[in-house]
């Protein structure tokens, strides 16, 4: 059944990485304009998030088959809050 909500849960899940990951091309020209760089030096930012995501998603599948996904997911979930800082 393609309406099941796990689905659609992980489809949003997916749209929203990716989002996350390509936000910072609408502001690559500030960036540039700002820190005196060019271009192709601003646009580094984009690389580096891709090349992250590519070298560490062949490990993160392996250790969710050993791990299962449901706990590595809530691990990572907390590893993210416990790292951002608490604001008053």
């Amino acid at each position: 059944m393609f309406a099941d909500p796990r689905r659609i849960a992980v489809a949003f899940c997916a749209i929203g990485a990716f989002l996350h990951l390509y936000a910072p091309q609408a502001v690559l020209p500030l960036m540039a304009r700002e820190y005196g760089v060019g271009a192709s030096a601003a646009s580094l930012i984009i690389t580096a998030g891709t090349l992250a995501v590519a070298a560490t998603a062949p490990f993160t599948g392996a250790l969710s088959d050993v791990l299962g996904r449901h706990r590595l997911i809530l691990s990572s979930m907390s590893l993210f809050l416990l790292s951002r800082p608490l604001t008053s």
